[in-house]
């Protein structure tokens, strides 16, 4: 049964916020403990939120078209979103936004390579997903996908070589789990692979 449904693409139709092409595509969403909804559309290029009394609103709209794709919160309520990189999807385009709950632009973390999802453990540590080294001019290579942290100080690989990894997320254990073969690969290839904690 729904029990809320939220339209994205009304919003999309009404306030077009990134004066291009009218379309939608929310690919992320995260949620505060107060049900405030944050949601990714990537086709808008933008970041709005959702809370039972006020609706769907507009947060933040990228006008240079960097095609957000994840949006996660840390333990402050700060909210970080991840960037495939505006067309042609270069190789270390791709960057992390740090915002604050009031709107307020607070980090960027750049020089990384279309990232797909962003993921801030319990000690603040920040993950990205990077779908290949090559995505955008150099063409999309197999196996070259990565997990690294990001931080101030540079980016530290954590899993290297993999297909097109798109999404991850902790086991108990502290293992990763990460999706595989998410795109440009042969229908029935998608899987889900486990790294274990510290390697």
């Amino acid at each position: 049964r729904t029990h809320t449904f939220i339209d994205v693409f009304a919003l999309e139709t009404e306030q077009n916020p990134d004066g291009e092409d009218v379309t939608s595509n929310p690919s992320d969403v995260a949620a505060t403990g107060d049900g405030t909804l944050y949601i990714v559309d990537t086709s808008g290029n933008s970041l709005l939120t959702w809370t039972a009394a006020d609706g769907l609103q507009l947060f933040h709209v990228w006008e240079e078209l960097p095609v957000p794709t994840s949006v996660v919160l840390d333990g402050e309520g700060n909210i970080y979103v991840g960037f495939l990189s505006a067309f042609p999807f270069p190789s270390f385009g791709a960057f992390i936004e740090k915002w604050s709950p009031d709107g307020e632009l607070l980090e960027t973390y750049d020089g990384l390579t279309a990232v797909t999802d962003v993921v801030v453990d319990d000690a603040g540590t920040i993950y990205a997903v990077q779908l290949a080294d090559g995505f955008g001019d150099n063409g999309r290579n197999p196996n070259s996908g990565s997990i690294v942290t990001v931080s101030a100080d540079g980016i530290t690989p954590v899993a290297e070589g993999l297909s097109f990894p798109y999404a991850m997320a902790f086991a108990p254990d502290g293992s990763i789990s990460v999706t595989v073969n998410s795109s440009f690969s042969p229908a029935g290839s998608g899987q889900v692979i486990s790294i274990p904690a510290g390697m």
